[in-house]
């Protein structure tokens, strides 16, 4: 299980999350939203201990990740970010190599990447960095998957597979959290949403509560 208490963010003097209070359970796929400043991805990085919140607590499994050492994380939670990628200047099939992940695993065969293996890594756009990225983390077996805009440099196919891929590790009882402005693939693949404005938790709860017409046009305009 997942709890978030009472979580806050100050940058300064400006807040930037406000008492969020939260929890997914093992086997869910929750798809969080919200436009641009919205406070996404400031509440990933705070709950998994990346940044310093001002008040509040996140637990996994009664284990405190505000308190957990930086080298214990990797074995608890997977956070997918695109940030600090371009440093990586090796083949792909070395960088495969150096987190022990096969080309013909499943979940690097769903994403395409036996076609870049012999390319560097940065020379490759940025939906091909992004797979190999996303294949990396997908293929640890973890509790927790914590995505931030995973689909965003994706194509149309790929988006679709990186989405049957996530709702599948919530169906093998993980805990899958996404930052996702594509609406329609968290209405298709998302089990729940947790709906950010301006730092609060406005709604949160199933998909098919929470997307319907009056919220939408509240919080997006549309």
């Amino acid at each position: 299980m997942l709890n978030l208490h009472n979580l806050s963010c100050h940058l300064k003097d400006k807040p930037l999350l406000s008492n969020i209070t939260v929890q997914a359970s093992p086997g869910s796929f929750v798809g969080l939203i919200g436009e641009n400043g919205a406070g996404k991805t400031t509440l990933l990085r705070t709950f998994t201990g990346l940044l310093q919140p001002s008040q509040g607590r996140s637990m996994l499994n009664n284990q405190c990740l505000l308190s957990l050492p930086a080298h214990r994380r990797p074995s608890t939670f997977s956070y997918f970010s695109m940030e600090n990628t371009e440093i990586w200047h090796l083949p792909v099939h070395e960088i495969l190599s150096l987190f022990n992940l096969d080309k013909h695993n499943p979940i690097a065969t769903a994403l395409d990447i036996s076609i870049l293996i012999h390319q560097s890594f940065h020379t490759l756009s940025s939906g091909q960095k992004q797979r190999v990225i996303l294949a990396l983390h997908l293929a640890k077996d973890l509790p927790l998957y914590v995505l931030d805009e995973p689909l965003n440099s994706l194509d149309h196919r790929h988006q679709h597979q990186v989405m049957r891929l996530l709702k599948q590790k919530a169906d093998q009882g993980k805990i899958v959290l996404a930052s996702c402005h594509q609406l329609d693939l968290v209405q298709q693949y998302c089990a729940d949403v947790w709906l950010l404005d301006k730092g609060t938790l406005a709604h949160h709860g199933p998909t098919n509560q929470i997307l319907r017409p009056a919220i939408l046009k509240h919080h997006f305009g549309i």
